[in-house]
C-alpha cells in the first residue's frame, strides 16, 4: 500500500564564501545555490564547487551544457559565449567577445610596409638592403654620347639612355672634351664647361672680362687693361692714385713735402741734437756739461794734458829749481 508523504524539497544553499570554504563535490544533477549572489551551480559528481561554472538560462536538459562544452578544451577557456560580463581592453581597444577587433601594435612593422614606398627597407640573406630598394648613388657615372638634348649608348645614336636624377652622364664625343651632365627631371644640364679662351683681338680690345687669356694674350692686353706680367715687368707702370702722399705715392724732390733720394743735401745737413744727454755728459742738448768725476786717468790719453791746456799763467811766474812755471 502506497503512503503519501507531505514534504518540501529545497536546494542546498549557502553564502558564496561558505561554498568556497567547504568547496564540496555535488552529485550529478545536484544544485547548489549562493544566497548572497543569487547564482546557481549544478554538480557532475566529480568536479569541486570552485571549478563548476555558474548556470545561465532556463533549467532545460536539452539546453544544458556539460562542463567540457562550457569551458572548452582547455582549463579556463570559454568555448562559446554571447559576451563578456565585464568588457576588457586589448592595446586600448575595447573587447567584450561579441565581435572581432583589429589590434595596432606600434612596436611591430606591418608586412605590407616592407620594401614599399613610405615603408621600410628589408634585408637580404647577407644582411644588406637590396639594391632595388636603394636610391641612385650620386657617384653613379654613365658614359654615352650627347646629341641634341639626348644621351645615347653608341656614337651612332642608336640606343637612347633614359635620364635619371642623382647620376652623372659623361659625353664621350671627342669634341665634347668629356663634358658632364645631370638630369634635371626634364632635360640634361651641363655641369662642366671647358675654358673659354679669348682671341687675340678680344685680348687687345679688352672689352670682355669673362674669357680666359693665355700669358701671351695677357701681355697683348697690357696697354689697354693695365695688366703687368713677368715678361713686361721692365716697363714703367704706375697705378693711378688720386690722393698722393698716402702710403709711398709721393713725388721725389729736394723741397719740403717730397721724398729724398740719391745725394739729396737733406741727408747730410747738420742737425742740432735735442733731448737728455747721456754717457759722461749731464744736462740737455744742445748745451750739456761733463759730469762730476767723469774724467779719470784711464780716459786721459798719455801726454794729452799740458800746463798750457790746464790754465794760462798771468802775473808773476815763480821759478823753482829751474823747473816749469807754476804760477
Amino acid at each position: 500500500m502506497n503512503k503519501e508523504l507531505k514534504v518540501k524539497i529545497t536546494l542546498r544553499a549557502d553564502s558564496s564564501s561558505a561554498w568556497a570554504s567547504v568547496n564540496p563535490v555535488l552529485l550529478k544533477g545536484e544544485a547548489g545555490y549562493e544566497v548572497d549572489t543569487g547564482k546557481l551551480k549544478f554538480g557532475d559528481g566529480t568536479t569541486k564547487w570552485s571549478d563548476l561554472m555558474y548556470f545561465v538560462g532556463n533549467v532545460d536538459l536539452s539546453g544544458y551544457m556539460t562542463l567540457a562544452e562550457y569551458k572548452g578544451s582547455g582549463a579556463g577557456v570559454v568555448k562559446a559565449a554571447d559576451k563578456l560580463q565585464t568588457a576588457r581592453k586589448i592595446n586600448g581597444v575595447g573587447f567584450d567577445g561579441t565581435a572581432d577587433i583589429t589590434i595596432k601594435d606600434n612596436t611591430k612593422i606591418p608586412t605590407s610596409e616592407k620594401g614599399q614606398k613610405n615603408g621600410v627597407a628589408t634585408l637580404d640573406n647577407n644582411g644588406l638592403v637590396p639594391s632595388t630598394q636603394l636610391p641612385s648613388y650620386v657617384d653613379d657615372v654613365i658614359e654615352g654620347y650627347y646629341s641634341e638634348g639626348k644621351f645615347y649608348k653608341e656614337q651612332s645614336h642608336t640606343t637612347l639612355i633614359k635620364g635619371e636624377s642623382g647620376k652623372i652622364y659623361v659625353d664621350l664625343n671627342p669634341s665634347a672634351k668629356f663634358e658632364q651632365y645631370r638630369w634635371s627631371g626634364s632635360s640634361f644640364v651641363c655641369i662642366t664647361k671647358p675654358l673659354d679662351i679669348a682671341s687675340t683681338e678680344e685680348a687687345k680690345s679688352g672689352t670682355d672680362d669673362t674669357k680666359v687669356m693665355t700669358p701671351l694674350k695677357v701681355s697683348q692686353a697690357i696697354e689697354n687693361k693695365g695688366y703687368i706680367t713677368e715678361e713686361n715687368a721692365a716697363n714703367t707702370y704706375e697705378a693711378k692714385i688720386t690722393n698722393k702722399k698716402s702710403a709711398f705715392n709721393v713725388d721725389f724732390g729736394t723741397t719740403a713735402g717730397t721724398a729724398a733720394e740719391g745725394n739729396d743735401a737733406r741727408f747730410s745737413d747738420a742737425r742740432i741734437p735735442k733731448g737728455v744727454a747721456g754717457g759722461d755728459l749731464t744736462g740737455n742738448y744742445p748745451n750739456p756739461t761733463i759730469k762730476n768725476s767723469a774724467i779719470t786717468n784711464e780716459k786721459i790719453a798719455d801726454g794729452a794734458l799740458s800746463t798750457s791746456k790746464l790754465f794760462t799763467p798771468s802775473g808773476d811766474t815763480l821759478i823753482l829749481n829751474g823747473g816749469n812755471s807754476q804760477g
